[in-house]
C-alpha cells in the first residue's frame, strides 16, 4: 500500500512537517527538527526511479545534544510506556534485579556448553532436532573485534560515540503514513540509559544496518554453528524475513517480554557487556498453558503486552512460578547471560529477558538445517506458496541439506504458478544479508 505523500506527490519531510504540525510543533520547531533529525533510508521503502546522486555532504560540527536536541524532546514526550514510572522499579526494583544476578538453582538452570566441546552434530541433535532445547555457549566470541570495542559504555563511546542509532518510531497520527524515526547518536543515548528512571526505558534494538554502521557489522562474525541459514538462499527466500540481524544496546530494566520469535525461526544472541536474565518455557500455545505464562489469552492475546514493563513480569509471575513449584513443573529453564555468553533458543520457545545492568548485544533469528522437517510442514500449512519457492530453492541450491532433512515431496508438488518468475537460481549475495 502506498504511503500518503507517494500518493499525494509530497517528499518525505513534507509528510514529517504535516505529522508535527498536526502534533502541536510551531514552524520554527518543525524546520530545527527536519534538520536536526537525521533519517535513513529503509530497504522496504521503494526508491526505484529515484537514482541516487552524489552531493557534497555538509558536516554538522555542533556538539551532539545540540544536534540532537529535538529527538530528547521527542523522546520525553512520546512513548508512555517508556517513560511511565509507575511501578517505580528505578528505587524499588533495584533489590529485584539484584536478585536476578544470582545464578538460579540447579534445577531451573539451562544447560552451559564451551564451543570447543561442543561438535556441530551434537549440537543439532541435543538443541536443534524436534523441539530443541535451551543451552548457554561459552567462547564463541573469543576473536570479535567486539570484545573489547563493546566491552563497556566508554568502549564503546570512544569508537562510535557519534553514530547514530533509532530508538524509536513516532507513528503516522493519520495511521497510514510512514512512521517518523527519532535518532540518538551512541554518546547521547549511553547517557541516557544511566540516568533515565523509566521503568521501561527506550531500548535500541537496530536492525537496519545502514553505511553509518558498517563497523559495527565488521566487529563480529555469525559463528560457525550458525552460518548455514536456510532462509539465506536467494533473495526472494530471505524477503520471507528480511530483518534477522540485530545490534541491541540497553541500559538497566530494559528488555523483552515473554515471545517467540517470528517466522519458525531459532536465534542465538551474543553478550559483550553487561549481564542479561533469561528465562525460557517449551512450545506450547494453548489458552492454558499461556495464561499460566502470565500471557494474555484469548481476543486479548499480544494486546498492550509488549509494552509492558519487562521487570513486572518477573516481579509478578516469575516469582510466583518459582515459589509454587510451577517453575519446574512447566519445564521453565533460565540463566544469567555473561559477557562472552552466547544463548541459542529453539524454534517455539516462549522466552524473555531482562537487561540487569548496561548491555550490548548481538543478535540473529535463522532456520538451522536439522529444523527444516518441522519448519516446513508449518509453512506449507501457513504459507503454501512461499513454502512451494523455498523447497524449489532448496532442491537447486542445498540438495544434500534437503537430501537429509526434506519432506519427500516430489517437484511437480512445488511447480511454480503462472505469476511467479522462476528467479530461484539467482543466489543471495553477502551484500544483501545485512541490508
Amino acid at each position: 500500500m502506498a504511503s500518503d505523500s507517494a500518493v499525494t506527490g509530497e517528499s518525505a519531510d513534507d509528510g514529517y512537517r504535516k505529522e508535527l504540525v498536526a502534533r502541536g510543533f510551531d514552524a520554527d520547531e518543525v524546520d530545527d527538527l527536519l534538520l536536526d533529525i537525521p533519517s535513513f533510508s529503509s530497504d522496504d521503502e521503494a526508491d526505484e526511479g529515484h537514482p541516487a546522486v552524489d552531493t557534497p555532504q555538509v558536516v554538522d560540527q555542533r556538539p551532539l545534544r545540540e544536534r540532537y536536541a529535538q529527538s530528547l524532546e521527542l523522546m520525553a514526550v512520546h512513548a508512555p510506556h517508556h517513560r511511565s514510572e509507575d511501578d517505580g522499579f528505578a528505587a524499588s526494583g533495584r533489590s529485584l534485579l539484584e536478585q536476578l544476578l544470582s545464578d538460579p538453582p540447579d534445577h531451573l538452570r539451562l544447560r552451559y556448553c564451551p564451543c570447543a566441546e561442543l561438535k556441530e552434530a551434537d549440537f543439532m541433535k541435543k538443541f536443534v532436532e524436534g523441539d530443541g532445547l535451551p543451552v548457554m555457549i561459552t567462547g564463541l566470541a573469543q576473536k570479535w573485534r567486539a570484545q573489547e570495542r563493546w566491552s563497556s559504555a566508554e568502549q564503546l563511546i570512544a569508537h562510535y560515540g557519534a553514530v547514530p542509532v533509532k530508538v524509536w518510531n513516532i507513528a503516522s497520527v493519520s495511521g497510514f503514513g510512514k512512521p517518523m524515526p527519532v535518532h540518538l547518536p551512541i554518546e547521547l543515548y549511553c547517557e541516557y540509559a544511566e540516568k533515565n528512571t523509566a521503568d521501561f526505558p527506550y531500548y535500541v534494538f537496530l536492525k537496519e544496518f545502514a553505511p553509518e554502521h558498517d563497523d559495527l557489522r565488521e566487529d563480529y562474525v555469525v559463528p560457525e554453528l550458525f552460518a548455514e541459514d536456510l532462509y539465506n538462499i536467494t533473495p526472494q527466500v530471505r524477503r520471507f524475513f528480511k530483518q534477522h540481524a540485530y545490534f541491541i544496546m540497553g541500559g538497566a530494566r530494559t528488555g523483552s517480554n515473554l515471545h517467540v520469535d517470528p517466522h519458525y525461526t531459532c536465534a542465538w544472541n551474543t553478550l559483550l557487556s553487561g549481564h542479561k536474565r533469561w528465562v525460557a518455557f517449551p512450545p506450547g500455545e494453548s489458552d492454558e498453558y499461556r495464561a499460566e505464562l502470565g500471557l494474555p489469552v484469548g481476543s486479548n492475546r499480544g494486546v498492550g503486552f509488549a509494552k509492558q514493563p519487562p521487570a513486572r513480569w518477573w516481579r509478578d509471575v516469575h516469582a510466583k512460578l518459582v515459589k509454587t513449584g510451577r517453575a519446574r513443573e512447566l519445564g521453565m529453564l533460565e540463566a544469567v547471560q555473561r559477557p562472552g555468553d552466547t544463548i541459542f533458543v529453539p524454534r517455539g520457545w516462549h522466552h524473555a529477558v531482562l537487561n540487569l545492568d548496561w548491555t550490548v548485544a548481538v543478535t540473529q533469528n535463522l532456520i538451522l538445517p536439522a529444523m527444516l522437517p518441522e519448519v516446513l510442514k508449518r509453512l506449507r500449512s501457513k504459507f503454501p506458496r512461499f513454502a512451494a519457492r523455498w523447497a524449489r530453492a532448496l532442491r537447486l541450491h542445498r540438495a544434500e541439506i534437503w537430501e537429509k532433512y526434506g519432506d519427500g515431496s516430489p517437484p511437480e508438488k512445488d511447480a511454480l504458478h503462472q505469476d511467479e518468475i522462476d528467479d530461484d537460481d539467482e543466489l543471495i549475495t553477502d551484500s544483501e544479508l545485512f541490508r
